[in-house]
């Protein structure tokens, strides 16, 4: 199955400027991946970068943090950004912050809202166990040197929200889980993918004893939250035997419903900073350019 071009240009990479350990320099390091939504509004819209909330948490103590995103002249540029600037989900691991990245400079291709399924809609499509699903994100091992290389990866439902299970939401070791909704996929997962869209297709033989000329999709399922680890028994050896345990990666990603996600962007908060956004906006009387492909009318730049 080849990919199309939308779901490998909506990501980007969250940066933080971490101190080495050795020669006490600062080094930019990519940590984590966003993805971009364009959220119709009046005659325009709205561009938001969507991460995981955890994140953002993640990185409050640094002063600044940065989103790595690809120019059409074939570099990246580094956007500068801070966590008080982002909005949070209150009950789960999603987070927002509109963006200003005219498509005339930057090699992006912001997710319309119509591809994030609700509830509703993964009830219609009857999403399931064992559906095939995309994950597009950060590989920290190899992320590219003039410009973001995501990488894709290819897994399976294994697990619908049918309960909610324990998520960690807040950095740091006492940081307590809390119950949330997620699914769960056979997709392995590490660190970097946090953020990650996850995107549900429907190939042609989906369905049993059925067969279809074109599968629909790709569909926005949700984003990454994470993954499980399990411990496993490890003997030394040498003149220090005895045992320990070690984490070793289950190989089940979790993955937040994008309902959540849409919960956030056509919540009250974003509205109402919406609003006054564009109301600023007209009241400057600035020039507009449209930055998203589903409406072919002026965007307020914000």
């Amino acid at each position: 199955m080849l990919i199309d071009e939308q779901i490998k240009k909506c990501v980007a990479f969250v940066l933080v400027d971490d101190t080495d350990q050795e020669s006490r320099i600062a080094k930019r390091t990519p940590k984590a991946t966003v993805f971009f939504v364009c959220v119709p509004f009046e005659e325009g819209a709205f561009i938001y970068a969507v991460t995981a909330r955890h994140v953002i948490d993640s990185a409050r103590p640094y002063d600044r943090f940065y989103v790595r995103v690809n120019t059409k002249d074939g570099a990246f540029e580094d956007v500068e950004t801070q966590a008080s600037g982002w909005f949070c989900h209150p009950t789960t691991d999603v987070a927002a912050i509109p963006v200003n990245l005219p498509q005339k400079n930057y090699d992006l291709l912001p997710l319309p809202c119509s591809m994030l399924l609700t509830t509703e809609i993964v009830a219609k499509r009857k999403v399931g166990v064992g559906d095939d699903v995309i994950a597009v994100g950060l590989y920290s091992k190899y992320f590219g040197v003039t410009r973001n290389q995501p990488i894709v990866r290819f897994g399976h439902v294994a697990l619908m929200p049918d309960e909610q299970i324990p998520l960690k939401l807040y950095p740091g070791e006492s940081g307590q889980p809390v119950l949330g909704d997620a699914y769960l996929l056979e997709l392995q997962s590490w660190g970097g993918q946090s953020g990650s869209p996850v995107f549900v297709y429907y190939p042609a033989d989906r369905e049993l004893n059925r067969l279809k000329v074109r599968g629909a999709g790709p569909e926005l399922l949700g984003l990454i939250h994470g993954h499980h680890d399990l411990d496993k028994k490890v003997k030394f050896t040498g003149d220090f035997p005895g045992t320990a345990k070690v984490p070793l990666n289950a190989g089940i990603a979790i993955l937040i419903p994008s309902q959540k996600i849409n919960e956030l962007l056509m919540g009250d908060e974003l509205l109402e900073d919406r609003k006054r956004r564009y109301q600023d906006h007209k009241a400057q009387q600035l020039a507009t350019t449209p930055d998203c492909a589903v409406s072919d009318q002026p965007s307020p730049k914000m």
